[in-house]
């Protein structure tokens, strides 16, 4: 029987077509993860920025409202700067929580009436760079926090107790 002469078939254009194919592809992979790894990051720098804005006076909001009752509210000086002051009684004894801002943070402090403390004793809230309180009428207080990327921004908030809010030295 005579031998049949096999063709070779030469594939290289085939394989380089399924080459480059594959590199378009690799390329429109990366620049989709690429783009897709930059948006993420803006959506992440913008939500912080918004966290510690939105932070600051929401945390302030909601001590005010828990602590909104008549004489339990006021804005006092304490290390040469306005803070919110919030009382509350325990067994016959009155405690009291300074909120203020002190050495780029917002901070609270918590104890029992009468002791002294300094600024830099407090726990640290919120990074910040100011907290203004200030009283405004009988019932209403105006808080101002200055952010990190120095936005300021402003809540004033309505005391249901009445005359709540008191002025102090």
């Amino acid at each position: 029987m005579p031998m049949r002469k096999i063709k070779t078939v030469n594939h290289s254009t085939d394989t380089l077509f399924v080459l480059a194919l594959f590199c378009i592809f690799a390329a429109s992979v990366l620049s989709v993860l690429l783009a897709g790894a930059s948006a993420y990051q803006d959506i992440a720098d913008r939500m912080e920025s918004q966290y510690a804005e939105r932070t600051c006076l929401s945390y302030l909001d909601a001590k005010i409202r828990h602590y909104d009752e008549s004489g339990m509210v006021s804005v006092e000086s304490f290390g040469g700067q306005s803070a919110l002051a919030l009382y509350e009684d325990y067994d016959n004894v009155r405690y009291k929580t300074l909120i203020y801002y002190a050495d780029g943070y917002v901070r609270e402090l918590f104890f029992e009436e009468g002791l002294e403390f300094q600024p830099e004793n407090g726990q640290i809230v919120i990074p910040a760079k100011g907290l203004q309180v200030t009283y405004k009428a009988d019932n209403l207080l105006q808080l101002e926090c200055i952010g990190q990327d120095d936005r300021q921004e402003t809540l004033l908030i309505y005391l249901h107790s009445g005359k709540g809010a008191e002025q102090h030295a």
